[in-house]
Formats: C-alpha cells, structure tokens, sequence
C-alpha cells in the first residue's frame, strides 16, 4: 500500500507547487514569507490529498482520464477449446498394397543362367475395378531376361487381391540382382504401392553353375516316372497316394533355406515305397560332371528316404553313381 501512496502523491505534489508559485509572479514578496507560506500551503494539500487518496483512491478527476481497474485476484484469460483439424479422405481410383512374395522371396538364391517365376501378390486398394488391360511393368534396374509388360491375368475389384507371375532368366554371372517394377492402368498411368507410389521388386542372389550338357530339372518330364508298379504321369498331383514328382521353384529346404529350383519326387505311400524316373541317353562329355543339391522338405513329416544316382551305358548294366 505504501508504494501506491507514493506514485499517487508525488505528481500530485509537483502539481500543487506550480500553482502555488503562480499567484507571486506578479510581486516580489519577501524570501522568508514567501518560503513559509510556501511549506505551509504545500503541506496542508499534502495532507488533504493524502487524506482524499486513502478514503477516495477511486474518485474521478474532472479531467477525462483513463481508468485502469484494480482487482486483488487476477482475472482468468478467456479459455479456448482447441478444434481438431478436419480429416480429408482421399479416394484415388488406382491403388495398391503389396501383399507378399508368393515365391522368391528377397534374397533368394537361383542358378546361374536358370529360369525362375517370381510371383507377387498385390491388393486392389482403389475404388476402380482392374482388368487384363491392366499391367505389370518394368521401370528400371535389373530386367533379367524378363518382359517389358505382363497383363494382369483377370478382373480384380475393389479388396480383391491378385497374383502375379513374371518369368527371368539368371545370368550367368554370380551376383546380387534387383528389378523394380509398377502397375499400369488402362490409360497407360504407371502407379504404385501404397500412398507413395512404391515399386515392387525382384531380389536374387545368382550363384551356382551353368548347366552345359543336361539340365535334369527343365527336362524332368521327358523322363519315366513310375512306383513299384505303375507308370506315374508327369507333372504329378502333390497329396497323390502313388506317389508324384513336381517342378518347384524356390522350395524351401530342411534347414529353412532356398538355394533355387527344384523337383520334389514323393515316393508311393506305404512301406517300402519308391519313385524312380528314367531319363532319355545324351552323350556324356569329358570334363562333365553330376551335381545337384539334396534334401528333404521343410518340416517334412517323414523323411527317412535314400537317394540314388544309376546310370547306364548302352545296354550295359545299371551302376550307381551315389547314393545318400
């Protein structure tokens, strides 16, 4: 309180010694009067306007003034309900999820100069049905043997998922390889993966050989497939009793691995069950040798199987290359 006296009254001091020294302007009074009733007359309006700020601190001076209220708690800032920003939702008539790699999955291993189906499985995510004038297109890196397009092989609508086959070849030089590629519309609108226009990609690791003389797994069914007492066709059905042999690609191995194609041969349910196939005579070279990679399937229930390699030169007899 002491503070706002003091701020209220020294103006007020100054202003009354102004007007009291006013009036003796026009005479010269004597030193000592003059001082006198100088302190007199600035004493006593101290002490009224001292008196009037403690009982009347809010009157109105004559003069228009600007008046600031005092309050002795602080008034609260007008609160604000913050508004959430509004949610647009955008529909596009062409769009796409990718779903998953059905086969050759990133990473996987395929022979030198072999060929392989890559197959991706993608979802309609736009409100516009697809179609076969649709396509998978390739847009840049490695093509490896593979076309410039392939149609979408039926209708799909809205939430519908598709799977889609490209055939590559390998080179036949070791190495990783990768090749991205986008979906086109009917007008011929490359579009993507998702809300950034994403590729999707095939992604291979090359290694191996390069088959000179006879690749046993591209010929498989010009071989004779039979079980202990039948004929078995070629390609098989796979759950088939009789047994079946069947082209795979990319199968994935006993220790969880994938080194390539292969062809998964299922011998005839029951004990002592076999399958054999016997392929057509070509000419050995010198310098060719047999290699192949052997397994069971991953989480085969039952593998306890031998495998063995015979040959035959003309009509001479059967003799065994290996067996494992």
């Amino acid at each position: 309180m002491h503070k706002q006296y003091r701020k209220l009254l020294i103006p007020v001091l100054a202003l009354t010694i102004i007007l009291a020294c006013a009036p003796f302007a026009a005479s010269t009074p004597q030193p000592a009067a003059t001082l006198n009733a100088l302190y007199t007359s600035a004493a006593q309006t101290l002490s009224a306007m001292s008196t009037q700020g403690a009982s009347t601190l809010t009157a109105q001076p004559a003069t228009e003034t600007l008046s600031v209220p005092v309050s002795s708690t602080p008034s609260g800032f007008p609160s604000f309900t913050a508004v959430p920003p509004l949610q647009t939702i955008v529909s596009r008539c062409d769009a796409a999820a990718f779903i998953s790699d059905v086969t050759y999955p990133d990473g996987s291993v395929v022979a030198l100069g072999s060929s392989f189906t890559k197959i991706w499985r993608v979802q309609n995510t736009g409100t516009c049905s697809w179609n076969t004038s649709y396509a998978l297109v390739f847009v840049s890196g490695e093509k490896l043997g593979g076309p410039n397009s392939v149609a979408l092989p039926g209708n799909v609508g809205p939430g519908q998922t598709v799977d889609i086959p490209v055939t590559f070849t390998a080179p036949t030089k070791a190495g990783d390889y990768v090749g991205y590629w986008k979906l086109r519309n009917a007008s011929g609108v490359l579009f993507g993966m998702g809300s950034g226009d994403a590729n999707i990609y095939v992604d291979v690791k090359v290694a191996g050989y390069v088959v000179g003389a006879y690749d046993f797994l591209s010929n498989f069914c010009d071989a004779d497939w039979q079980n202990t007492s039948k004929d078995l066709p070629c390609p098989g059905t796979e759950g088939d009793d009789r047994g079946f042999v069947l082209s795979v690609d990319s199968p994935k191995l006993e220790d969880g691995k994938s080194i390539g194609n292969g062809l998964l041969t299922y011998p005839e349910r029951g004990a002592n069950g076999i399958i054999t196939g016997k392929y057509p005579g070509f000419t050995v070279q010198t310098g060719d040798r047999f290699q192949a990679n052997i397994a069971c399937k991953y989480k085969a229930n039952d593998c306890d199987v031998i495998f063995r390699v015979q040959y035959q030169i003309g009509n001479g007899s059967v003799k065994t290359l290996g067996q494992w």
